[in-house]
């Protein structure tokens, strides 16, 4: 089981070299995808002490140096439309632990994802999470102080000429698509479909919906809304079939 953000910041001052064997350095290069100067910080020692003993037992690290590409184009705007919706940005500096992170229900989502990390220069990693989801993982500490800089306002000049994308990776995150049935006079059945959004961040939803409105689909801003305490907000396509066809249509979806 990957050792957890927390655990790394708590056992740093209790570990040391003399403790890690094979199994447990596997582990931090493998699932944590740590870099031996991460791991050579946790057991205060040397990097070459922990570098000697990846030769040892034949560890090869997956750390990524690698420098991402992070000019405007389609991969870095799903990117960045997943991780605002649904992913997530471990960016510790006191542990040099630096993950992009997404873990969801379906498969062909994640590997999507791991595509996208992939077509900037980065290697992803996919597999079984803790919680029995599919995850992805990719290390890369230029990419994670890069995102840490951004605000919302630099999303208009980022995704210039890639809305569709954004939106795509954000709607694959936070995205919902059903129908509603209510009865009316005469015991008639009624259909109403319902195509949108949720997210706790209603600045974040407006800049989306900036977004929708440019591709030529209408949409609105309903909420607030509380369950158990979290307040977030519903971003629905309106305008009738018409609107959400071609919303469904455009984020590469089974029109119903």
């Amino acid at each position: 089981m990957p050792i957890s953000t927390d655990e790394l910041n708590v056992r740093g001052n209790e570990l040391s070299i003399k403790d890690l064997g094979e199994t447990e350095l596997r582990r931090l290069v493998e699932d944590n995808q740590m870099s031996g100067a991460s791991i050579a910080k946790l057991y205060n020692c040397s990097n070459a002490g922990i570098i000697k003993k990846m030769k040892r037992y034949n560890i090869k690290s997956s750390y990524s140096i690698k420098k991402p590409a992070l000019e405007p184009s389609e991969a870095l705007s799903y990117i960045l439309g997943t991780i605002y919706g649904d992913g997530c940005i471990e960016y510790y500096p006191d542990s040099k632990h630096y993950q992009i992170t997404l873990t969801a229900k379906s498969q062909t989502f994640i590997d999507k994802f791991a595509n996208a990390i992939g077509d900037i220069g980065l290697h992803c990693k996919t597999r079984i999470s803790t919680t029995g989801y599919p995850r992805a993982v990719a290390c890369s500490k230029i990419f994670c102080e890069w995102f840490q800089d951004l605000t919302l306002d630099d999303i208009d000049e980022l995704h210039k000429g890639y809305e569709i994308n954004f939106i795509q990776g954000f709607w694959d995150s936070e995205g919902t698509y059903g129908e509603y049935k209510t009865t009316g006079r005469n015991d008639k059945t009624y259909k109403y479909p319902h195509v949108s959004m949720s997210n706790t961040d209603y600045k974040l939803l407006i800049k989306v919906g900036e977004m929708i409105r440019q591709i030529g689909v209408k949409c609105k801003i309903y909420g607030p809304y509380k369950v158990n305490k979290t307040t977030y907000y519903n971003l629905a396509v309106v305008g009738g079939r018409e609107h959400m066809n071609k919303f469904l249509s455009l984020m590469q979806r089974d029109v119903k």
